[in-house]
């Protein structure tokens, strides 16, 4: 932050103008700008940039590791990373998107439950998400804090067909609604896709329909994350999933959600 605050003043906003589209915005974006694209760049091009300088250093200068241990409240630390590297063939790859959290104590934080990504490549391209700030990373997974990790790898494996979700569009005005964003997205995508912070959920409240691997997650001065299996790690990550008994159950929640009862296992 200190090296951005420097430039700024010296350059002024052009080159935070310059690089920012490419961590705000996709691909599509960036190539063909909406009005609302553009208004953001305009936004930023008007800061004042001394102003944002000495944001740029208070955040350098903000760091609160060390008080981890006195969040009291179940929280939800959001940090992705969409393609990770195994660095040994007894590791898994997670990293954090987070998508929920379910208190288990009223005096203790609950596990971040994460929605995340695994890759078999030692060679793997980070995101921006990370790669803005890999030391935040590795300050957040040093720290210790326990995680729950859904991998891509394992979501990828629930793809709701077209009879799955017509079902949950005959469910009511909340399924028309989900069902129409769904089909949307896919349409922008150009393939089908998967539910994947839905499952991460899941994975926290139906836990006996995924098996876990415990361990540590470590992040690279590259940025690429692995998971170092170790029986008393804080991370654990989802190392299989039952796709059926998956999709079916988050049918079913979305369903009872909009009849406005309670889901109980079944």
């Amino acid at each position: 932050m200190g090296d951005r605050a420097a430039l700024v003043r010296a350059e002024g906003m052009a080159p935070m103008v310059a690089s920012s589209p490419g961590r705000w915005f996709g691909s599509r974006v960036q190539a063909e700008p909406t009005d609302l694209s553009r208004a953001a760049v305009d936004d930023l091009a008007s800061v004042d940039p001394e102003s944002y300088a000495l944001v740029c250093e208070a955040l350098g200068h903000f760091d609160v590791t060390g008080r981890l241990d006195e969040i009291t409240t179940p929280v939800t630390p959001a940090a992705q990373h969409q393609h990770l590297a195994r660095a040994s063939p007894t590791a898994a790859s997670p990293s954090c998107a987070v998508s929920a959290t379910s208190p288990r104590s009223r005096t203790r934080p609950a596990p971040p439950r994460c929605c995340a990504s695994t890759s078999a490549g030692p060679s793997c391209r980070c995101p921006a998400n990370i790669l803005c700030d890999v030391a935040a990373a590795q300050a957040v997974f040093a720290a210790g804090v326990p995680a729950e990790v859904t991998g891509i790898d394992q979501t990828k494996r629930v793809v709701l067909s077209e009879e799955e979700i017509a079902a949950i569009e005959a469910c009511g005005a909340l399924g028309a609604l989900l069902s129409a964003e769904i089909r949307q997205f896919r349409t922008w995508l150009g393939r089908p896709d998967s539910p994947h912070d839905p499952i991460a959920v899941l994975a926290a409240v139906r836990p006996e329909l995924f098996t876990f691997a415990q361990g540590w997650v470590r992040v690279n001065s590259a940025g690429v994350t692995s998971l170092e299996r170790h029986a008393d790690g804080p991370h654990r990550i989802v190392v299989d999933l039952q796709p059926t008994a998956v999709a079916h159950e988050l049918l079913r929640r979305i369903c009872r959600a909009q009849i406005g009862t309670s889901v109980r296992p079944s």
